[in-house]
């Protein structure tokens, strides 16, 4: 059977939420590897909401350091400047969704630029009105059942909350490039600096911040998936050549993208395989 992993995307109207849905599942491969026992994920703008279904796994290293602490059974991690690894204690099976940008702070009322380079237990962390959601995803039979009742719980929340965020959703569907500022300010009816102070009380981030992270997620996806070499990779998203999207990729990706590409395109199992998905 293997280690099974997959990424799902939300539903459409889900789309300004939830960046991905995934799961990763140990429990069917005979032996592991200490490599394939290792998860690393990347520094980036998104809030994500895992829950351990079944196993034991340990945080290793978090917000550029060194720890040992074993992880909660579901838990949230804020915004990240840095990597954060984990190890399987035991063979897991964990359930994920990525929250796009600020979107978490938005549903559920929380700061959460003090989560940056965090990860709390989501049951001490999160409003009593999510635990009903954290006690139906463990319970669910499925991952697509766990799918289903995320976003049946998510949806009401954020049709509630977008009508009064007009500018936020306008960050989020133009990947907080640069350009979408001015529309978005006007919309919001927030100056510059009102803006920076929301992002960093929502994500963590400042802006520039988050539209550098999904900006190299997205030329690293183009060139993961042979949509582009490195050069035009580098020319359509926007940086100055070559060498500045290499320093971009390496900076969130530990790999220069040759380097990169090479470590996907391996059928070994590793920390990075979030980045295959």
């Amino acid at each position: 059977m293997g280690i099974d992993s997959h990424l799902v995307a939300p539903a459409a109207d889900l789309a300004d939420v939830v960046r991905a849905f995934y799961w990763h599942d140990l429990r069917g491969a005979s032996t592991l590897s200490l490599a394939q026992r290792a998860t690393r994920v990347p520094p980036g703008p998104y809030n994500g909401l895992v829950w351990l279904l079944e196993g034991r796994a340990q945080l290793v290293e978090c917000g550029g350091a060194a720890v040992d602490r074993e992880l909660p059974a579901v838990f949230v991690a804020g915004a990240h400047r840095h990597d954060y690894r984990s190890l399987a204690i035991t063979p897991y099976c964990s359930f994920g969704l990525a929250f796009q940008p600020g979107v978490l702070a938005l549903l559920s009322g929380l700061d959460l630029g003090a989560w940056r380079d965090r990860i709390e237990d989501a049951r001490l962390a999160l409003p009593a009105d999510w635990q009903a959601l954290l006690d139906s995803v463990a319970q669910a039979p499925d991952h697509a059942a766990r799918i289903a009742r995320c976003e049946a719980f998510l949806r009401p929340r954020w049709q509630a909350v977008a009508p009064r965020q007009p500018g936020w959703v306008h960050l989020l569907r133009h990947a907080w490039r640069r350009s979408s500022l001015p529309a978005a300010l006007t919309l919001q009816l927030w100056s510059q600096r009102h803006l920076q102070r929301r992002s960093g009380d929502a994500v963590g981030l400042r802006p520039g911040e988050v539209e550098r992270y999904l900006r190299a997620e997205r030329a690293m996806l183009a060139v993961r998936d042979g949509h582009a070499p490195a050069a035009e990779a580098a020319a359509e998203h926007g940086f100055a050549d070559q060498a500045h999207f290499s320093r971009e990729v390496k900076a969130a990706f530990a790999h220069s993208p040759v380097a990169l590409q090479r470590r996907l395109d391996s059928a070994d199992g590793d920390e990075d395989w979030l980045l295959r998905l």
